[in-house]
């Protein structure tokens, strides 16, 4: 048991890693459907694990649309939801040149977006900023 908190201990505080824990580092080749339900899981497991592997990061992603508003700056942002075993919910800040792109969204269509993963945000829904509607299709 005591051996067992001190890996525990070394662990919170930046040692070694134990084999128990799972990876949320980028994979090199997923499909934007696919990197949007691993971030986001990851996200909701442990947030600033998440942060660390993610935050920052330049990403393409497609999920399916929910819903859509306006944030108090002015840009709007658009809800997706993932695909994935569990899906969870992202948002999307897509500025204020996209209004006629999210206009013509339709509930539940899948939506592919090139994104960063907010480097500020340790939440339990992801978020993404500096969003556009990406040229590859998932």
């Amino acid at each position: 048991m005591r051996r067992m908190l001190a890996v525990l201990a070394l662990t919170a505080c930046g040692g070694e890693k134990s084999d128990n824990t799972t990876s949320t580092a980028p994979a090199a080749e997923e499909a934007p459907a696919d990197r949007f339900a691993v971030i986001s899981q990851a996200y909701a497991d442990n947030a600033l694990q998440a942060k660390r592997a993610w935050g920052g990061k330049r990403v393409v992603l497609a999920g399916s649309f929910d819903s859509a508003g306006r944030n108090p700056d002015g840009s709007a942002s658009v809800l997706l939801t993932s695909n994935g075993q569990m899906p969870n919910m992202g948002e999307f800040n897509l500025g204020k040149t996209n209004d006629d792109f999210i206009a013509g969204l339709q509930k539940g269509a899948t939506v592919t977006l090139e994104c960063t993963v907010d480097p500020k945000h340790e939440g339990m829904v992801t978020t993404f900023v500096d969003c556009a509607p990406a040229k590859t299709k998932p």
